[in-house]
Formats: structure tokens, sequence, C-alpha cells
């Protein structure tokens, strides 16, 4: 044997050896602290069951943001290109607005691999949540220890926020895990002065620009509230703080070039494959000052820590965090509010107390910057939607798992142990009502869904319909073009060369018409699409602009009856009136 195969021999040994020791270690640590990996494997099992179970079909249909997402990363899996034909842009251009690329892209990934669907649109939510749980719980241990950690990742798993954010499609779910990963780091460069997470940090703190519109606004906020406070206690120096900036710049310079092109300092541009095209002009319109108000604000904060008017958010029946109303005179507030509010000002005093008092660093201040900077932008821009703003909520998860680990470290077992059976029996209650159908009986036309026209496309793309002129109705449902060119599966290539007014209300696609036309012509062979308002199962059915034929006439209860008089047969489909001329 020669010396290169006994070289080779040894090595395989070596790493034989490393592989038996890494097992004998984990199975050693699995016998010390086996309630604590049982604990972990129900958290663990939890998350996957009620993240996974019925994904594709809870609700049925898609959100529009999904329907956008999706149509790119179809677009993108395929061909290379957008929905409109541009090549791998850094953000997405979406009817007019924008939308961000990073979950698209890791989208891609998946179903480059596995092939698209809706399940693997959606299951980017759920690796983002698993994100959020891991980093999470470890951000809580690193801060707090291993009591906060514990329930921390209790409230992360079972809490409807994140239970039910974490199932659908939406850009802005890759923003909160990348924070809650930049502050894991953070807090672990202060706590080891190792220049690993110093790198660490920068890089997360790049991608997550990449994650939705908001983080621009909010993470350097926080970076720098977080960087000046470390500076001052010494808990980092500057060699780190240049780590973190050079690695952030070079990781966020492409969204960085992108917004000199959104506002006009150089011209729109490719590197390679990669566009930088102005795709978000109108999300800087929403940015204004809106002023201050303690009104505002407490209605803000309400409507952060209970629901909002998008059902597949949070509901009014259970809320964020779980509504258990308690009524004093003419006010109510849930269980959950108190116990935040009372949690922030726990957390407040003790920041303020080993700061000022004592001169010590304090993580409890990192969290108060952290919800600051993630809250204010509330004064910045109109509409305060708990989707938008969901960053916030690990500082409201962490609020919670930080009051009842402190009432543990006073000895207060059996205040502790109610609100845990509280909250299971909350857990317990929505979970049903999520999975044994009564969610979806209850909420049969969620805001910004439609899946009875995605099911009229499958049904009009056959050779059966090719004759036909096919009009829908757009009046009661938002962006029907949209929606019509996903559900045909329409190519980039031809939406840019043959579709007309894409990101209009009025569109045309070949025989596929989005509007419908002032005058019927009784002659025409045609199909029209038209939307029951009057079944009020749409969130678009009170504020519409009445302009076209179903508004004049069928909101009349005139254009049935005409309908019939011509001879013409129709069918429902569920919330559509399906008409059929010649």
């Amino acid at each position: 044997m020669d010396k290169t195969e006994t070289k080779e021999k040894k090595e395989k040994q070596a790493f034989s050896q490393r592989i038996k020791n890494l097992w004998k270690s984990f199975l050693a640590s699995v016998k010390e602290h086996k309630w604590l990996y049982l604990y972990f494997t129900i958290i663990g099992i939890i998350f996957l069951l009620t993240r996974l179970i019925g994904i594709t079909e809870l609700p049925k249909g898609l959100h529009i943001d999904e329907v956008s997402m999706g149509y790119n990363t179809w677009a993108l899996t395929n061909f290379g290109t957008d929905r409109y034909g541009v090549s791998m842009p850094i953000y997405f251009n979406n009817a007019g607005s924008g939308q961000s690329s990073l979950y698209v892209y890791i989208a891609v990934f998946i179903s480059k691999i596995i092939g698209y669907s809706v399940f693997s649109l959606r299951v980017v939510s759920v690796i983002f949540g698993a994100i959020l749980l891991i980093f999470g719980t470890k951000a809580a241990y690193e801060m707090f220890g291993l009591n906060c950690s514990l329930i921390t990742a209790a409230v992360i798993d079972i809490m409807p926020l994140f239970l039910m954010s974490e199932r659908w499609a939406f850009d802005c779910n890759a923003m909160l895990p990348m924070l809650v990963m930049f502050l894991y780091f953070y807090v672990k460069l202060i706590k080891t002065q190792k220049m690993k997470y110093a790198f660490a940090s920068g890089i997360t703190f790049g991608v997550t620009m990449y994650s939705y519109i908001l983080a621009v606004m909010m993470l350097p906020v926080f970076a720098v509230l977080a960087i000046i406070y470390s500076f001052i206690f010494k808990k980092i120096n500057i060699k780190q703080v240049g780590a973190i900036f050079f690695s952030a710049i070079l990781v966020a310079s492409p969204i960085v070039m992108y917004l000199f092109v959104v506002v006009g300092v150089i011209p729109s541009f490719n590197i390679g494959p990669v566009s930088f095209t102005n795709a978000s002009a109108g999300r800087l319109n929403e940015i204004e000052w809106q002023g201050f108000s303690f009104a505002d604000l407490m209605r803000n904060l309400n409507t952060l820590t209970s629901y909002d008017q998008y059902d597949f958010m949070a509901d009014d029946k259970y809320g964020v965090f779980y509504q258990n109303i308690l009524h004093f005179f003419e006010y109510k507030i849930s269980v959950s509010q108190i116990l935040l509010f009372i949690g922030f000002f726990a957390m407040l005093g003790f920041a303020i107390y080993y700061t000022f008092k004592k001169k010590e660093f304090s993580f409890e201040v990192l969290m108060v910057f952290y919800m600051l900077a993630m809250t204010y932008p509330m004064f910045f821009l109109e509409q305060v939607a708990i989707y938008r703003y969901n960053a916030v909520y690990f500082s409201f998860a962490l609020l919670l798992a930080y009051l009842f680990s402190k009432l543990w470290g006073y000895k207060r077992y059996v205040l502790c142990g109610l609100f845990a059976l509280l909250y299971l029996y909350n857990f317990g209650s929505y979970t049903y009502y999520l999975f044994s159908g009564n969610f979806a009986e209850e909420n049969k036309a969620l805001a910004y869904f439609d899946y009875d026209l995605l099911e009229l496309c499958e049904t009009f793309d056959d050779e059966e319909y090719a004759d036909y002129q096919i009009y829908v109705d757009y009046t009661a449902t938002y962006n029907a073009g949209l929606i019509t060119l996903y559900g045909l599966r329409v190519e980039p290539e031809v939406v840019a060369n043959e579709v007309e007014n894409v990101d209009s209300k009025i569109m045309t696609y070949g025989n596929i018409h989005i509007g419908i036309p002032d005058i019927i012509d009784a002659n025409q062979k045609s199909i029209f699409v038209i939307r029951d308002i009057n079944s009020e199962t749409t969130f678009y059915t009170t504020n519409i602009a009445q302009i076209d034929l179903y508004s004049t006439l069928v909101i009349n209860n005139k254009a049935k009856k005409l309908l019939m008089d011509l001879n013409t047969p129709y069918d429902i489909v569920n919330n559509y009136y399906v008409f059929r001329l010649n």
C-alpha cells in the first residue's frame, strides 16, 4: 500500500470517528436535556401541522398579492423573466406599485426543484416561519435566558398572527424573520465579540433590504440606535461597526442602485441578466408625514394588538394574540392587550434602571429601540395594516415571554399556569375553528381573494370557447385582469406584445376582455362573466364606481330579466353569473 492510499484511509477513518463522536455527543446531550428536547420536538410538530395542513386550500383561491408573486414565480421559473418580460428584476412591478423580490426568488428556487404550484409558492412562508421560530427563540435565550426563550417559542408557535400569516404567500412575510435573524447575530456579536457575527449581522442586514419595502425604513433606524447605544457602553468597536457597514453595503448595493433609479438619479439599466427598472414610483408617493395625534397613536396601537379589516391576518373573534375581551365601562380591552401593556412597561422600567441607575448595558433597551423602529412608519403612512407591520410582532411575543419569565422568577407559578391554560384553550379553539371548516364557511369571500374567477379562467382556456368573445366584470374584483392572465398562464412574451392595457382595469387579451361593454350585441357569440355583488360575498361591494352594464342593470335587478328576454341561458358559478349568447 503506497503513501497516498495510506493517507486516504487515515482521513476516512478520522472522518468516520468524528461522525461517531458527534453522534455520541448528541445522544449524551439528549439524555442530559431530554425534557428540553421533548419540549422543542412538540413545538416543531405543532408548527408543521398548523402551517402545512390544508395550506393550498385554506382559504380557497389566492390573495391578489399571491397571484402577482405566483405569476412572477411561474414566469421566472419557466422563462427567466417576470410576467412583463423583464429579466430578473431587483424589484417587481405590481400594477403601478411594487413587490419585493426575496420571497419570489426563493419560491423560484423551490419551483425549479419541484415545479410551480400553489404549494411551492406558499411553502416559502412556512420556511420563513421556521426561521422566525428558530432565531426568535435563540435571540430570546441570548438576551433574557432559557425561560424567556421557551415561552417565546410557544407564543410564536400558537398565536393566530403567526399561525395564519405563515400560511399565505406575502412578500412581507420575509421581513420579520430576516429582522429577527439580524437581531440574533447582533446580540451574539455583543456577547462574544467575534468578528464572524459582525459580518453575519451585515450580510443579514443587506438581505433584509430585499424582503419588504418597509424594511428600508425600519431596519436602518433600529441598527443606528442599537449601534450607538452599544458603542457608548463599549460593547462593540469601530472595527466591528465597519464590518457590519461594509458587508451590509456589499450585499445591499443592488437595491441601493435600484433606489437611485426610482428617484431618478440614474436611468434604468441592466447588469447581465439582472434588471434595474423603475418598478415602484408609486411606493414613494405613499410616504408622507401624517402628523402626530395621541388619539391616532392609541387607535393604531389598538389595531396592531387586536385586528384590522383583513380577516386573512386576524379576525375580530381571535385577534392577533387571542381576543379574550374584558369590559371597562364603555371600553373594551383584551387580556393580551393588558399583558402586552404590562410587559412593555416592565421592560421599559428595567431598561431605565439598568441604563441610568446601574450604568450597565441592557438588552431591554435594544428591544425598546426595536419596537420604536418597527412602529414609527405609522407616522408616515396613511394606512396601518397588520401585515405591513408584521416586524413588530416578535417584540410583542417577547414582551409576553419576558413578563411571564419574570413572574416565574418571582415564583408566581399559579398565575403563570392560569394564563398558560387560557392560551392553550384559545389555541385549541382556534385550530378547531380553522381546520374544522368553520373558518372557510364564515370567510367565503375574504378581502382580495377571488377563487371563482381563477376557476372560470381554467374553464374558458379550452377550444370549446375559442369562438366566443368573453367579457369579465371587473367592478367587484380587484385587478381582474391580472387574475385572468395568471389563470390562463399567459406567457411573458405574449403579455409584452399582445396584451392591451395590462395594468389598467380594462384589458384585452385575445378573446378575453376585462370590462363589460355599455351596449350588448345580442347577435355576437359571447359570454359575460358578471359578479353578483348583491350577494355581499366580496370586499368590493360598497364603493366601486357603477359604470358598466352590470352596475347599471343587474344592481337594479333588470339585467337578468333583459338577458332572459333575449333567450339567454345563464348559470350561477358561486359568486358569478355566467351568461352565454348564441
